[in-house]
């Protein structure tokens, strides 16, 4: 799935950004799309820590 995402965003020259409240989710993330990377952790009263993952648009190969 991950792939086809990435795919698409380049495609579309769209950058991917998601939210996870699992750090153990983002390094998951990290490692299955080439890419992305943490761009912010916080951490609030109600929700706990949150990592906000990005993936900038790659250049599409012919």
């Amino acid at each position: 799935m991950f792939a086809h995402l990435a795919a698409e965003a380049d495609r579309h020259h769209a950058v991917i950004v998601m939210d996870t409240h699992a750090e153990k989710l983002a390094r998951i993330y990290a490692q299955d799309m080439p890419g992305l990377y943490v761009v912010a952790q916080r951490r609030t009263i109600i929700n706990g820590p949150t990592w906000t993952l990005q993936r900038d648009p790659q250049p599409v190969s012919s």
